[in-house]
């Protein structure tokens, strides 16, 4: 389990920052369509590719944050193991505002 999740967390930090562009910066969902025009511009992709480049982009976004949710879970319950209660309220707080 714990080697699934190292390979999909790098595949997601590969993706990231293809996806990102110049620097390797990640600017967020926000952002995420304009990122994936401009890869699909620098493809040069046709009509009939735009569709399906679409389709798959879409469906990696989506398990990307499927495969991010995983990894949060499995950290907050490593994290309950070791941390007391009034640690983890402070973990829950300070994700709570982030």
């Amino acid at each position: 389990m714990k080697t699934k999740l190292l390979i999909i967390a790098l595949s997601l930090t590969f993706s990231s920052l293809i996806l990102a562009g110049s620097g390797g910066k990640h600017k967020g969902g926000k952002n995420y369509g304009e990122r994936k025009n401009k890869l699909a511009s620098a493809l040069n992709l046709t009509e009939e590719q735009r569709p399906q480049f679409d389709a798959v982009m879409v469906k990696k976004h989506e398990s990307m944050k499927a495969a991010m949710q995983i990894i949060h879970e499995d950290t907050k319950a490593q994290l309950a193991q070791f941390l007391n209660a009034e640690q983890m309220q402070t973990l829950n707080e300070r994700k709570q505002k982030h």
